[in-house]
């Protein structure tokens, strides 16, 4: 048996591929997932920590323990290789066609059982593990809608209208989640962080509301769906991320794109005055969690930069 300060908690094995939780207690990442899936089997939202601190578990575990892991490489290379092998020889299948363990999805229609629906289009979820049954599906409204079954994945969604948020799904119920990189997922409202050209006609205006679709099959772009274009109707648009804005209200109770007028006169740098109290302006987003950023019609120094400023120096026009 390996040293204790060695072991895993759960397994009483050499760890492998150690996690560490926020109490400080280590356990191999499978042996935890695994720990995870059976105690959400068993109905918790959020299983709490084997050791008996007590803590909740984000379901999310924390990435591997990379500098205990190295330490760990050299003072037990003989029994890791060992776990290693056994690891490998137990390795689980591909999940639902191509997804993997643990990855991040997203619902891709609405998702129902006996009838009542129990996931929303666009929820945000984690797959758990393969579940090998059948599965059944029915035709549904609005984005799509299925039947919920026992089936071939089990997926933990962030969000639920009944149960624990754990459901057994087949493939065209789910899909990837956006990469971390984008700064959005799927089914998460947006703004036109500006105007959006196809060559040189507008089509959608700065500040107009949408929702992210998916990922896009150009690279680098994601698929929105804009509520109201120049044109007045829907449209799907494949756009960068450096073009949207999260939909919520910004400082002061503001929103991107949202006509206003500076209260007061304001300055910059050596006290100068920039712009004069009462020039109309338009929000375009926060520059920090105290500071927006808004462009005035006129400026006394001619420049046609924005400014950043505290929310108390403007005002809805």
């Amino acid at each position: 048996m390996a040293p204790v300060e060695a072991e895993c908690g759960l397994c009483t094995e050499t760890l492998w591929q150690p996690v560490t939780l926020p109490c400080g207690e280590t356990f191999c990442q499978q042996c935890l997932r695994q720990w995870t899936i059976t105690k959400l089997d068993e109905g918790m939202e959020r299983p709490r920590c084997p050791c008996g601190c007590g803590r909740k578990l984000d379901y999310r575990l924390p990435s591997v323990n990379l500098l205990l892991r190295t330490l760990m490489e050299h003072s037990h290379a003989e029994q890791l290789a060992e776990r290693e092998k056994e690891e490998r020889e137990q390795e689980e299948p591909e999940i639902l066609g191509g997804l993997s363990a643990w990855q991040e999805v997203a619902a891709s229609q609405d998702l129902f059982v006996n009838g009542r629906m129990v996931v929303a289009w666009g929820t945000s979820g984690v797959v758990l593990c393969n579940h090998e049954t059948t599965h059944v599906k029915c035709s549904g409204v609005g984005h799509g809608a299925a039947e919920l079954a026992p089936g071939p994945g089990k997926v933990k969604f962030d969000a639920c209208l009944s149960g624990s948020g754990t459901f057994n799904v087949s493939v065209g119920e789910i899909v990837p989640q956006l990469p971390s990189s984008f700064g959005f997922k799927i089914g998460q409202g947006v703004v036109a962080g500006l105007n959006l050209m196809i060559g040189d006609e507008l089509v959608v205006a700065f500040g107009s509301p949408g929702t992210i679709l998916a990922k896009s099959t150009l690279e680098g772009r994601i698929v929105v769906n804009f509520h109201c274009t120049v044109e007045g109707a829907e449209r799907k648009l494949d756009v960068q991320a450096f073009e949207l804005q999260p939909s919520h209200e910004l400082l002061g109770g503001f929103r991107a794109a949202q006509r206003v007028q500076a209260t007061q006169d304001i300055l910059g740098p050596g006290e100068v005055v920039l712009v004069q109290a009462g020039t109309l302006g338009t929000v375009h987003s926060e520059y920090s969690d105290t500071r927006l950023v808004v462009s005035f019609e006129s400026r006394l120094d001619g420049s046609p930069d924005a400014v950043n400023l505290c929310p108390q120096s403007i005002e809805p026009a």
